[in-house]
């Protein structure tokens, strides 16, 4: 037989728990998900520990040769999963942070790059046309409109997308806004020249108000709603997007339900960040993190899922990767920033509106070489502050992308809050996959499509 592979090997390739008397495998790099029985798991895990192999098989009761096959058909089994590496890209996609203020105040807010007193900075026409010059210049063609509420600064949209137009620039279009702006005139331009917009809602009336009023205090819902209507009748609304805060109670499948009334695409994320942060009463972690992760599990393996038009943010994203034939993995903390450059009021360039500090600069528009340097400097930034080798190696890295807002920098390396609560929500997620009909989710969510918003 082959020389067998080091315990080291196998303690960095394979993570194994147990979970209602099953005990499971985990490849960690290669994703795959390998049913155990005790004596098999005790057993590489001894040896994982560099325990001797005739100890591991004396405490079992089972022989050395037992041992030693399922040692050789793990390390097999891992040189098997096929693994995709996604290179570091060129800029494709461009964000245009036209609007630092905002006209609500919602408690979780990250507000302008974590802050709740947000300036009330807006881009002027001129640095935004020069950022779209600059984007399309250097292979952006996805330009999305952010804030802050960029509605706020509406007049400066228009220029842009009037820009465009008259330079025959072949770009894609959006926005996320808030809602309350929404007029006729919004909505009609955004149908004219094609723009998909996508609206924050917390779901109905009564969980809504919870987390997002207006600033002056006043209940935002009925505005929402009137301008979700007005961009759906004008076929232009792409999303709802349900952020779930510690405000909100656990009943995730009748509040996301209940918003497709208003549109047939609701996606749902959790309020993510650091335990210092100033919206910290609103992140969900902790017990109530895998109570989310139970709730949210339960519903992407619910075979009616996709019909229903919900997408479900992080949990989805990890089934998906269990599922699929290959593992990909992204070289950078987030696949957010791999495609994507953010420009501030002020035409400065980050790889997204988490990133806006010094360390993470990619220039300014009006720098004069910054078509030419902008590609390299995005890669040199990846490369040496964003990179995913970077982060410190939890098991579960390639399962679930955690935003830059909650990790935090110790001794060169990037950490997060309470990796064990994490951990034992994506054992969560593996274990109802090995109890799930696998086969039978796969083609249902191959038949609807929904499998396109995770590739």
């Amino acid at each position: 037989m082959n020389q067998l592979p080091s315990p080291s090997f196998i303690d960095s390739q394979l993570h194994i728990f147990e979970r209602n008397n099953k005990w499971i495998g985990y490849g960690i790099e290669c994703g795959m998900v390998l049913t155990l029985t005790e004596a098999e798991a005790l057993a590489l895990k001894g040896y994982a520990r560099g325990e001797p192999m005739a100890v591991i098989a004396r405490d079992l009761s089972v022989s050395e040769s037992f041992c030693e096959e399922i040692i050789h058909s793990v390390r097999d089994r891992i040189g098997k999963k096929k693994v995709y590496h996604r290179p570091f890209e060129d800029v494709s996609s461009l964000l245009l942070l036209v609007a630092e203020g905002c006209n609500m105040a919602c408690t979780y807010c990250y507000g302008q790059y974590h802050q709740n007193d947000v300036s009330e900075k807006i881009m002027d026409e001129k640095t935004a046309i020069k950022a779209l010059d600059v984007g399309y210049a250097a292979g952006a063609r996805g330009v999305g409109f952010f804030g802050g509420e960029p509605l706020i600064n509406f007049d400066v949209i228009e220029k842009v997308v009037g820009h465009a137009e008259k330079n025959g620039m072949d770009i894609t279009w959006g926005i996320t806004t808030n809602g309350t702006l929404v007029t006729e005139g919004i909505a009609k331009f955004c149908q004219d020249h094609d723009i998909a917009v996508s609206v924050g809602m917390d779901g109905m009336r009564h969980e809504h108000e919870k987390t997002r009023p207006l600033k002056t205090g006043r209940n935002s819902f009925d505005k929402v709603v009137g301008g979700v209507e007005l961009l759906r009748d004008h076929g232009v609304l792409k999303a709802l997007e349900f952020t779930y805060s510690a405000n909100h109670k656990s009943d995730l499948r009748d509040m996301l339900k209940s918003m497709t009334k208003y549109c047939s695409n609701v996606t749902c994320t959790c309020v993510d960040g650091r335990r210092d942060a100033p919206f910290q009463e609103e992140i969900i972690a902790g017990d109530r993190l895998r109570e989310y992760y139970r709730e949210m599990i339960d519903l992407a393996l619910d075979s009616d899922i996709a019909e229903e038009g919900l997408y479900l943010g992080g949990v989805v994203e990890a089934v998906w990767s269990l599922l699929m034939p290959v593992k990909v993995t992204n070289p950078c903390i987030c696949s957010g920033v791999l495609k994507r450059a953010s420009v501030t009021t002020n035409g400065d360039i980050y790889p997204c509106p988490e990133a806006v500090d010094e360390k993470y600069l990619l220039g300014n528009v009006w720098d004069p070489d910054i078509v030419e340097r902008l590609n390299g400097r995005r890669k040199h930034v990846l490369e040496t502050q964003l990179s995913a080798s970077r982060v410190q190696p939890y098991w579960f890295s390639g399962l679930i992308e955690a935003c830059l807002v909650r990790f935090e920098e110790r001794g060169g390396r990037m950490v997060i809050d309470d990796p064990d609560t994490i951990g034992t929500c994506m054992e969560d997620v593996i274990y109802a996959l090995t109890e799930a009909d696998v086969d039978s989710l796969i083609d249902k969510w191959e038949a609807t499509g929904r499998q396109g918003l995770l590739t």
